[in-house]
C-alpha cells in the first residue's frame, strides 16, 4: 500500500528540505517513487522522484546519459501553508509522471488506495488511476468523486487558492494528530509513522483514527468545511484484486456493517498475547515475502497482521489460525 504523510501548517518547519528528505526517509519502504507539495509565498511546488536516496546526496555534475528520475515543480520559497509526502507502491506503471503528487490545473493530489473510474472517459495524461480521482475532484468536487470513483482512496490536494481538501472512504486507513511544536494537524497512513515523526519532533503525538467517508477543507488549521458522502466500493473482481493486493488483507463493503463474520473470530487468544511480547528480535513478512518492521507491523490492523507470518527470535513461526471460532 502506498503511504501519505499531510500537514496542515508547515510553516513552523524550519528546514523544508531537511523535513522532506525526513519524510522521504520514513516513507522508504514504499519503492517505487517519492514525491511531495507544498505551499509557499510563491505558490505550490515540490519534487516527484523515483530515486529518493538522492534527496539527502548533493549532485555535483550534470550527466546527460544518465536517466532522469527527478522533477522538481514550481518555485520553492517560505511554506506557510500546507505540506504533502507521498511514498508510492505501483500498481501500474513506474515513472516520473506516474509518481505522486498528480498535478493538474494547479491542484496538487496524493492518494493511497486503489480505484477505477465509473464516469465519463476524459483525456488522460497519466497511467495512474489516481488520476481519475483529481479529474472527477476538479469537475464536480467530493461529490463527483463519490459517485464515479469505485476502490478505495484517502488523498489530500492543495487546491489553488492555498486550501487544502483532505478525505478518506471507509477502506483506506488514516490517522491524525495534532502537534503543539509544528502548531499543526498531522495526518497519516498509520499510527506508527505518526509515532516517528513525534520522535523526530521531540514531541509525544495521540494519534486517532479519521472517521469514515469524511470531505474536509482546511485554511491552515481552520476547518472550512466539513462534508459526509457514500462511496461506492469495488466495482469489479480486478480492483478488489488489487485493493487486496495494496491493503494486504481481504476487504468486502459488509465488513464495515457487521455482515461478514470478522477476522477477529478466527484468530486464538494466544496470538494476542504474542502481540504483547513481541520486540525488534521478531522477524515479520507479509503475504507476498517481503520483510516489514516490528513497528510497522504492530501499527497495522489485525486484519492485515494475520496475513503476516511472524517468527519468533527462535525461529518457530506464530501460526493464528488456530481456527478458534468464537462465533461458533
Amino acid at each position: 500500500m502506498c503511504k501519505i504523510i499531510v500537514l496542515t501548517n508547515a510553516s513552523k518547519i524550519p528546514s523544508m528540505p531537511e523535513f522532506t528528505r525526513l519524510m522521504s526517509d520514513l516513507l522508504s519502504d514504499q519503492k517505487d517513487g517519492f514525491g511531495a507539495a507544498m505551499f509557499g509565498e510563491n505558490g505550490a511546488y515540490g519534487v516527484k522522484t523515483l530515486s529518493p536516496d538522492r534527496l539527502s546526496k548533493p549532485v555535483t555534475k550534470k550527466m546527460s546519459f544518465v536517466k532522469n528520475t527527478d522533477m522538481y515543480f514550481g518555485n520553492a520559497s517560505k511554506t506557510y501553508g500546507p505540506a504533502l509526502f507521498h511514498g508510492r507502491v505501483s500498481t501500474n506503471s513506474i515513472s516520473i509522471i506516474n509518481t505522486h503528487p498528480m498535478i493538474k490545473e494547479n491542484h496538487y493530489m496524493i492518494h493511497n488506495g486503489v480505484v477505477e473510474n465509473e464516469g465519463e472517459d476524459y483525456q488522460k495524461e497519466t497511467t495512474n488511476d489516481s488520476e481519475d480521482i483529481l479529474h472527477h475532484f476538479i469537475t464536480g468536487g467530493i461529490e463527483n468523486v463519490s459517485k464515479n470513483i469505485s476502490g478505495y482512496y484517502a488523498c489530500a490536494i492543495i487546491n489553488p487558492d492555498g486550501t487544502m481538501s483532505l478525505f478518506r472512504d471507509n477502506i483506506a486507513n488514516l490517522f491524525c494528530a495534532w502537534s503543539d511544536k509544528l502548531e499543526s494537524y498531522i495526518f497519516a497512513t498509520t499510527e506508527s509513522l505518526l509515532d516517528k515523526i513525534g520522535s523526530h519532533i521531540k514531541e509525544e503525538l495521540a494519534a486517532s483514527p479519521v472517521k469514515d467517508c469524511i470531505y474536509l477543507r482546511f485554511k491552515g488549521n481552520d476547518i472550512i468545511e466539513e462534508t459526509a458522502f457514500e462511496n461506492l466500493g469495488y466495482a469489479s473482481t480486478h480492483a478488489k484484486a488489487c485493493a487486496v493486493k495494496s491493503l494486504g488483507r481481504e476487504w468486502d463493503a459488509a465488513e464495515s456493517y457487521g455482515d461478514i463474520p470478522s477476522a477477529l473470530d478466527y484468530v486464538a487468544d494466544e496470538y494476542f498475547d504474542e502481540l504483547d511480547r513481541m520486540d525488534e528480535r521478531y522477524v515479520v513478512t507479509d503475504e507476498y515475502g517481503h520483510e516489514i518492521g516490528v513497528d510497522e507491523f504492530l501499527a497495522l490492523p489485525i486484519d492485515c497482521k494475520i496475513l503476516c507470518t511472524v517468527k519468533r527470535p527462535n525461529g518457530i513461526v506464530v501460526d493464528p489460525f488456530e481456527r478458534v471460532a468464537r462465533s461458533g
